[in-house]
């Protein structure tokens, strides 16, 4: 048996998805032609080349029913399992929050840090390279080589970028870092050194991974980090998560930055929240009864955990800005306070350095 066509399909369920008012950010054409595209297991080519092909009858029967939850709130990443952040996609279902195009500025921030840091990680390095040249006359080529190549590498240890994302969900903060910090090969690496000190040792210099980040990542939900883990395998990243509540269990104590989105929503707000959002996981979602918990916790802790100047970078909700800048400052232990805004124009993220 066959039903629709593609396209009249498509239209029908847009007018749904509109008549609920169920989206506030995609148009509901956008939302059931990924429904479509889904349940059909084709591209979006595929649906404009075929508008007009009949569908059959068990398609038309599975669209219903997925047209049917949406209708009842249940957001269509949960139904695709997949959402684009950063270009790159997630797999997610209802034990993780479904990452947000929002959060986008708060990892922006982050890489501005982390390059930062990196140029001048690398600037470092070949100064103190530089400098162990200086002495290969004293030794013969063979031996200057490895003596060389063993300080470059013992430096290159202290040098690298470690960063911590505390809640960290599906993983999507902490595996953008990754991907986009770590693209850089060593060889690529090697060969910015090459061109800077032409006239230095190439065989130590082959060996210097400069600049290299480590990204940790922690949450307290086992589920979500099974959903983060297997994010973190098809995205081909290295992140090393970590079943932790806050810093419980977390071990390293020298981070360059730690990021977070915590939970920040009040908890008497909750329940007044749309349909979409009550399908997320509500420990991602509660910040306490003022929702400023989390933060109060982490901007406490975190300086034990970083190093001297080292970067606190939290999302925050649009009416929290003053709220967290004022816990910051109670501490004594943080300068550089600024916030940034989102797309449209909400405060969006809060950034913090602690003192020397």
């Amino acid at each position: 048996m066959k039903y629709l066509f593609i396209i009249a399909m498509e239209k029908e369920a847009s007018d749904i998805i509109e008549h609920y008012k169920l989206n506030k950010i995609d148009d509901s054409s956008i939302i059931a032609r990924e429904l479509l595209c889904f349940i059909m297991h084709v591209d979006k080519t595929h649906l404009i080349i075929h508008e007009y092909d009949e569908i059959e009858n068990n398609i038309f029967q599975e669209f219903s029913k997925e047209i049917e939850n949406i209708i009842n709130g249940k957001p269509i990443q949960y139904i695709t399992h997949s959402q684009e952040f950063m270009e790159l996609d997630f797999y997610v279902d209802e034990n993780v929050l479904i990452p947000q195009p929002d959060t986008e500025i708060l990892v922006e921030e982050v890489l501005k840090i982390a390059d930062n840091i990196k140029k001048s990680n690398t600037h470092n390095a070949t100064i103190k390279f530089a400098k162990t040249t200086e002495k290969r006359n004293e030794l013969s080529d063979e031996t200057a080589d490895e003596k060389n190549t063993s300080k470059i590498r013992k430096n290159n240890d202290d040098d690298k970028i470690k960063i911590l994302d505390l809640c960290t969900g599906s993983g999507a903060i902490a595996i953008s870092l990754d991907k986009i910090l770590n693209k850089n090969s060593e060889e690529d690496n090697a060969e910015k050194l090459k061109e800077e000190y032409c006239n230095c040792n190439k065989k130590a210099v082959k060996n210097q991974k400069c600049g290299n980040t480590i990204i940790f990542a922690s949450d307290i939900s086992s589920n979500a980090l099974e959903v983060a883990e297997k994010n973190n395998e098809s995205n081909g990243t290295n992140v090393k998560f970590v079943l932790s509540d806050l810093f419980e269990n977390i071990e390293e104590n020298k981070f360059n930055i730690i990021v977070s989105n915590p939970p920040y929503i009040r908890t008497d707000v909750i329940k007044e929240l749309s349909r979409q959002v009550k399908h997320e996981p509500q420990i991602a979602l509660d910040g306490g009864k003022d929702g400023l918990d989390f933060y109060r916790n982490i901007i406490n802790e975190a300086p034990k955990y970083l190093r001297a100047n080292g970067y606190l970078c939290l999302e925050i909700g649009f009416d929290q800005k003053e709220s967290v800048i004022n816990i910051l400052k109670d501490t004594e232990k943080y300068c550089n306070i600024k916030a940034k805004k989102d797309f449209t124009g909400n405060d969006r993220c809060i950034i913090a350095q602690t003192l020397k």
